[in-house]
């Protein structure tokens, strides 16, 4: 599940929808996805839903419109939620991405993938180089309930905090960097593209 919904206020224009390599921030995370075996993608849209939608429409990938957006990252991560158990009945779990880590590679995500072990309770996350554990992070099924009741801008990094002798960690230091503002964007698009 790639979230997606937030308005990118500190960028001033849809994040989702900057350049990256051939395409945008949003459709270089779901060609990456796209890549990886058994894996059924879901993108949750809220802010200029109309606008990125349409820019994502030829990508496989369902995308869900969540209305109530403004109400922060964890209430856009339950809003999945809810349409996965609804539609995936037989899932195991769920790999929760951000559409602003460009950095991630399939072979990242093949490591959190391969770590996970379903029905056994487990979180794989990501070690930030600050030494936070956040997402990428795929959890076990039996953490639906909790991640379908987050809200507000309280995200599954509370969940993993909850939960630390069910977490197995995998390093992200060369893979996770978050683009929030114009000038992160553009140091790392600088440093990842030829000119």
């Amino acid at each position: 599940m790639i979230a997606a919904a937030g308005t990118s206020s500190r960028m001033g224009k849809p994040k989702q929808l900057l350049p990256w390599g051939k395409t945008h921030l949003l459709g270089h995370c779901l060609i990456t996805v796209h890549t990886l075996e058994g894996v059924n993608s879901v993108t949750v849209l809220g802010a200029h839903f109309d606008q990125i939608s349409e820019r994502i429409a030829d990508l496989p990938t369902t995308i869900l419109h969540h209305q109530q957006w403004e109400q922060g990252l964890g209430s856009s991560i339950s809003f999945g939620i809810q349409y996965i158990r609804n539609h995936y009945a037989t899932v195991g779990g769920v790999l929760i991405l951000l559409a602003d880590q460009p950095l991630l590679t399939k072979e990242f995500l093949t490591e959190l993938i391969d770590r996970f072990e379903p029905g056994n309770e487990g979180i794989v996350a990501t070690r930030y180089p600050d030494g936070h554990l956040g997402v990428p992070a795929l959890f076990d099924v039996c953490y639906f309930d909790a991640l379908s009741q987050l809200s507000q801008d309280r995200g599954a990094k509370s969940l993993i905090r909850a939960h630390p002798e069910k977490v197995d960690v995998v390093e992200g230091t060369h893979h996770v960097v978050d683009l929030d503002t114009e000038e992160d964007y553009l140091r790392w698009y600088r440093a990842n593209h030829q000119s």
